[in-house]
């Protein structure tokens, strides 16, 4: 039930995401979610779109350095603590979170984070077993 992440490295200058944003817009991909981390010289774009092989080679062959990931989306109810639940469930099961993002949902009440870790079999294994929704990549691809 993993998602594939596209990441995205990016000299830090004026306009590069603007040319990044141009290729994935002019190929008709649909950006799902996004994460910007930033260095002084350079960035990463992590981005959930809905055609992740073509962007990444769309990129690549425009001179970006792309890597494709496995990541899990997560559907939680939109409350305070909902959060935590997960992560706490993550926790207790020795599942390391190494970075994650929100993204809109289209359900009402509803809340969606990305996380990306190291044991994403084991991950999406603990989350099932405790009832945690994982979003079905049907639903970003579609």
């Amino acid at each position: 039930m993993s998602l594939q992440q596209i990441s995205i490295f990016i000299e830090n200058h004026v306009g590069s995401l603007a040319e990044l944003t141009k290729i994935i817009k002019d190929e008709d991909i649909n950006i799902r979610a996004l994460s910007i981390a930033d260095s002084s010289d350079y960035g990463i774009i992590r981005l959930i779109v809905n055609h992740p092989d073509i962007a990444a080679e769309k990129l690549r062959s425009k001179g970006f350095i792309v890597n494709i990931s496995n990541v899990l989306g997560i559907r939680m109810n939109d409350v305070p603590g909902a959060f935590h639940e997960v992560i706490s469930v993550l926790a207790k099961s020795d599942v390391m979170v190494e970075y994650g993002y929100a993204f809109v949902s289209p359900v009402s009440g509803k809340a969606y984070v990305i996380i990306g870790t190291r044991d994403i079999d084991n991950a999406t294994k603990v989350l099932t077993e405790n009832n945690i929704e994982l979003v079905d990549p049907a639903e970003v691809y579609s």
